[in-house]
């Protein structure tokens, strides 16, 4: 529901509320011996449950000021706040229903062993081969669909022609995606990043115990957290000539901070490329989708000649901050005992810690504290691990030449192809 309020002719304000049910018929399959495991027990969770239906409340508000009216300028302030939930992702669910366990089995079939492997659309027996331990998707009692709240301001200044804008966005997440693996069990031991002598709470982290992982290759359960946050600044000029010139110009300064992206229709790809020093609790840090700087500029002129004829030139530049990415352990190496491999950040040693670290040879040792010293995110994280995304691709600058060709319907028309 939606409603206007008009206090007067210069002060407007539109209120709602909106409402989602999200409703999944149906349950995924029972694992009975999943569900009596310890670890179904301790995190009170079993493979036939979904979240159980309930009400997105998202209620919202605007509001327009039009401070100043004149035949030469205009002004206007206008905001607003709301919650939002946006569409809802029941793909990730939908890996509950495929991955209980029972729905579906894995075999490692070798013609070389003597084993027969099946055809295309062929079943395996199941009496040749290795049967895989099984994978389990699972949400968590409590789960919640994601929501977050926004806030918005913004002037704008009209002056003989010219527009001028300013407006600053504020996100919060209220519940976002989590994906914990619970194979991968935390039971007090360390991954020493320097060795075990230097130890301290910063360049130590989780080792863990991936025992369960000899009965379920994974056990990702989907939860929520509520420590991402986002903000923008932006300002931008227009000016449209009466003779077919168009020019805009707008600058964007914005972060954005995340736990987890929700990157992939699939928990094993999110949990996995998700990079942290701890895998089962990381960090708010840079989202992947983080770019801090955002200039874009325009030139368009359209030309009218001929009655029915119009060609118009345009000339579009776009320059923002390169990609987000992370620094890792090899992708081969398991080293927090995870059972995930390149998905744990590096380590970022001082030069003391860097002095007494082994590596193959000295020239390997100064090569690395050479890389630390002439990278700005890593010599800023002497000292402990690297947070995920800290690094950026160059800044990128693309520039775009658009020619199109119209022709109206008749002289006096608007209407063209």
């Amino acid at each position: 529901v939606q409603d206007e309020w008009n206090a007067s002719p210069r002060f407007s304000m539109t209120y709602g509320l909106r409402a989602d049910v999200p409703v999944i018929f149906g349950n995924p399959p029972a694992n009975e011996a999943f569900n009596a495991t310890e670890v179904a027990t301790k995190y009170d969770i079993q493979t036939n449950q979904m979240p159980r239906p309930s009400v997105l409340v998202s209620p919202r508000i605007g509001v327009r000021w039009r401070i100043h009216e004149s035949a030469d300028a205009k002004t206007l302030l206008r905001g607003g706040v709301g919650i939002f939930s946006g569409r809802i992702p029941f793909v990730w669910l939908s890996n509950c229903f495929s991955n209980t366990g029972v729905t579906q089995r894995g075999y490692t079939l070798d013609s070389s062993k003597g084993q027969y492997v099946p055809k295309f659309g062929e079943e395996p027996t199941g009496t040749d081969g290795v049967s895989s331990n099984p994978m389990i998707n699972i949400t968590a009692n409590d789960f919640r669909y994601p929501q977050v709240a926004r806030a918005t301001l913004a002037l704008e200044q009209e002056y003989k022609g010219w527009h001028f804008t300013l407006e600053g966005i504020f996100t919060k997440s209220i519940n976002d995606l989590l994906i914990t693996n619970l194979t991968a069990q935390d039971k007090g031991d360390k991954f020493y990043a320097v060795n075990a002598s230097l130890a301290n709470e910063h360049n130590t982290t989780t080792l863990y115990d991936s025992s369960l992982a000899s009965s379920y290759s994974a056990i990702y359960l989907l939860s929520n957290t509520s420590k991402g946050y986002g903000y923008s600044i932006s300002a931008s000029v227009a000016k449209s000539f009466r003779f077919g010139l168009d020019l805009y110009a707008s600058y964007t300064f914005a972060h954005s901070y995340s736990v987890m992206d929700g990157i992939s229709a699939q928990a094993a790809n999110t949990w996995g490329r998700t990079y942290s020093a701890d895998s089962n609790h990381p960090e708010l840090s840079y989202s992947l989708f983080d770019a801090p700087h955002k200039v874009t500029a325009s030139l368009s002129y359209t030309k009218r000649y001929a009655k029915v004829l119009g060609t118009t030139i345009s000339l579009l530049y776009q320059g923002y901050s390169g990609a987000r990415y992370s620094l890792t352990y090899a992708s081969t190496s398991d080293v927090n005992g995870d059972r995930g491999y390149g998905n744990t950040t590096i380590y970022v040693p001082t030069a003391s810690e860097l002095a007494a670290m082994e590596f193959e040879s000295e020239e390997q040792r100064n090569a690395f504290g050479d890389y630390i010293a002439t990278t700005p995110a890593l010599a800023r994280s002497r000292g402990k691990f690297l947070a995920r995304n800290a690094l950026q691709t160059p800044f990128e600058h693309h520039l775009d030449l658009r020619i199109a060709q119209d022709i109206y319907f008749s002289a006096e028309s608007s209407r063209k192809v």
